[in-house]
């Protein structure tokens, strides 16, 4: 009888386990991957391709989404919509429909709505457009939710450029119809 070396058992035996173990995995689930992500101050710009599906997406969030949390965590998002932009805010707050949203710019009230679902304030077309405008001269700005006494406070400080980096990851990183 040969002696066979512990090496090649060894070797056999952690091939064997490595088969089981990929085996008992299952298929694997296609995720999202980032490809861009970066930080302005309160603003993060993410764009990512989801490679097994061809699904791509860009946006900005403020303030900067933690991965691996639960999904829908900003206060306020912009993407590209089918004219245009949509910003929503996320009151996050367990708000009901109807709830009045107020949004002010340093200091003064510039824009207001009311959630058109639980959690949700949605402003498109033309409204978005001018409230990014707005945005970009501003430094701060106040989400305030009055009817529940609150308000989140982002910096404004960094909004330009995360706009700009979003324009420049769009054609990229989002379709277009």
């Amino acid at each position: 009888m040969t002696a066979v070396p512990m090496r090649r058992v060894l070797g056999v035996a952690a091939l064997g386990c490595f088969s089981v173990a990929l085996f008992a995995a299952g298929p694997v689930r296609a995720v999202p991957y980032v490809l861009y992500y970066h930080t302005f101050g309160d603003w993060a710009v993410v764009c990512w391709e989801g490679l097994a599906e061809g699904t791509k997406s860009c946006f900005i969030d403020a303030p900067p989404i933690a991965f691996n949390s639960e999904p829908e965590t900003s206060a306020i998002r912009i993407q590209p919509a089918d004219k245009g932009i949509n910003i929503t805010i996320s009151a996050r707050s367990g708000t009901r429909s109807g709830t009045k949203v107020r949004l002010v710019v340093d200091g003064i009230a510039a824009y207001e709505g009311s959630s058109d679902r639980i959690d949700h304030v949605s402003f498109d077309g033309n409204s978005a457009t001018a409230m990014v405008d707005v945005f970009k001269k501003g430094h701060s700005l106040a989400i305030e939710l009055p009817e529940l006494n609150r308000s989140i406070h982002l910096s404004l400080i960094g909004f330009e450029d995360a706009y700009t980096a979003f324009e420049e990851n769009l054609d990229r990183y989002e379709p277009r119809q």
